[in-house]
């Protein structure tokens, strides 16, 4: 997302460019943020079915 690569002077776009760079690096950490938290849900689902599997197996 070069500021370059826009139609139009630097001056004109310069305010939408950050405003959709904030928004897009919000969507991008939200996002993140959610795929941490289901990462740890997953590994914390892992976790349990592993030692109810080694109960069971032992």
């Amino acid at each position: 997302m070069n500021v370059e690569t826009m139609p139009g002077s630097k001056e004109d776009t310069s305010i939408d460019t950050d405003c959709e760079r904030i928004a897009s690096r919000q969507a991008i950490l939200s996002h993140l943020n959610a795929s941490s938290k289901l990462c740890m849900a997953l590994k914390s689902v892992g976790k349990l079915t592993h030692t109810v599997w080694l109960k069971v197996k032992y």
